[in-house]
This record gives C-alpha cells, structure tokens and sequence, in this order.
C-alpha cells in the first residue's frame, strides 16, 4: 500500500500548498497544525516520513522529530525551515528542507527519504523472511498485485490463488510447503473464516491471517473458533502488515 507521510506545521496556508504538491504524487498524506496533536495521530506508527516545521508555537519541530525518531528509529525525519544556516549550526541530525522550497527538489528528497525507509525496513525483516511462503488468498486483482509485491520486497516466496478450494487443494497436495496462510474474508466461493477452518483440519498447526475492511465484525470467538492468529485492517501499509506477518511466524 501507499507509504504514510505526515507533514507539520503550524501554518495553515503551507499546509494546503504541501497538499497541492502532493496531490498526485503515490502516498498516503496526513497534516497536522498541532505539534500535540500529531504526536498522538503518529503513536501507532507505520509513517515513512515525517517532515516538520522548526518553528511552532506548542513545540520546537527539532524537538518534536526527537520523540518521533526515539520511538520509531526507522522513520525518516526532515526539519523544515527558512533558517538552514542556523539550524545546521546546532548539529542536527535531521535531514533539513528550505523554505521557501522548489517543488521538484521538495518532490526528491521525500521520494529519495521513503526509499532510503523502505530499504531500512526491509533488511530489517530480511532474515525473518528466509526460506518463508506464505499461501496468500485473494479474488481483487489489484489488491493481489499490491500485496504480493509487498510480501516478496520483504523476502518470502508467494503462492497466490483467486478461490478457497484451490487454496484447499494447494494445500492438501503439499501441506509442509507453506508456513503462513493470509486470506481475504470475503471470497466468492467461502467466507475467509470458514476457508481456516478447513485448513486447520488439514494441518493444524498452519498459522492464518484475515485479511479483511470489516473487522470490527470479526468477533474474538469467531477468530478462535476458525484459527484465525490475526486481522490485518484494510487499507494498511507496508510496515503494518510486515509487522503482523513476523508476529504470527514468531510466535508460530
């Protein structure tokens, strides 16, 4: 999915421009006015990027990329600022964008910092991934595309298939082939749920993922009931579903 990028500052107007840049551009954009505020939108993580104004009336944006940076080490930072000369006088570690900015200069350097976090991210996970497949289920091709691209920049192998019955008979013909099942809960031929009921009852010790946009539907007795090890929530980004994917094989 889309990489998240949040920008903050306090200054409406350069907020609705940064917006405008970005229109079209192939990320997940998020602003805040409030330096507060955004801490709290940006506890959950999963942003790529974050870029912050350095100054603002709640907090210093040099601060604020401090917390940022102390509880998400992989999330690139970029401090924001009409000042370059004196903020790089105080040493900073954060990647500094000028202001008043050129727009294809801004554009590359959020480009060239979500690459830099995505390569990060993925050698990071790499030696989990080894020698991993995962039995991915799913009927949308472009939700398919997305997903199995994702999956194999993080290193596993990838089998996908379009229907619960030949996900079945995938793995009935060669059970010890697959060590992770992600399956979408609406599927034209079985309900996600009951396609890891069935699973289960082929090898039980297979781990299985629901994929799903409902699932605050999906009650706890339900999941265990079916086996499922855990939700992923559409739409979500690479790093969350990485992060789900590794907690399952782990625990696993």
């Amino acid at each position: 999915m889309a990489q998240k990028i949040a920008f903050i500052d306090d200054e409406k107007a350069v907020l609705e421009s940064l917006k405008w840049v970005f229109r079209e551009e192939p990320y997940e954009l998020f602003t805040f006015q409030s330096p507060l505020n955004a801490l709290e939108k940006l506890e959950k993580g999963g942003f790529a990027v974050v870029v912050a104004d350095q100054v603002m009336p709640e907090m210093e944006g040099a601060y604020l990329l401090h917390q940022i940076k102390r509880k998400w080490p992989k999330t690139e930072c970029m401090l924001m600022t009409a000042f370059p000369d004196m903020i790089e006088a105080q040493k900073t570690d954060n990647r500094i964008i000028e202001k008043p900015w050129d727009i294809s200069e801004l554009k590359r350097l959020i480009r060239t910092a979500v690459e830099h976090y995505e390569e990060e991210f993925r050698e990071s996970v790499s030696h989990h991934s080894a020698k991993k497949t995962i039995l991915y289920v799913e009927n949308d091709e472009f939700i398919i595309e997305v997903i199995d691209k994702i999956l194999r920049r993080l290193g596993y192998e990838v089998v996908i298939t379009s229907l619960c019955s030949e996900a079945i008979r995938l793995l009935q013909s060669r059970p010890a082939m697959f060590d992770l099942v992600i399956t979408d809960r609406k599927m034209p031929d079985m309900d996600g749920l009951e396609l890891s009921k069935m699973l289960l009852k082929i090898r039980p010790d297979i781990p299985v993922i629901l994929c799903t946009g409902f699932s605050d539907l999906v009650m706890d007795a339900d999941m265990k009931a079916a086996g499922i090890r855990a939700i992923v929530a559409k739409p979500f980004s690479m790093e969350d579903l990485a992060r789900v994917v590794r907690k399952v094989l782990e625990e696993t």
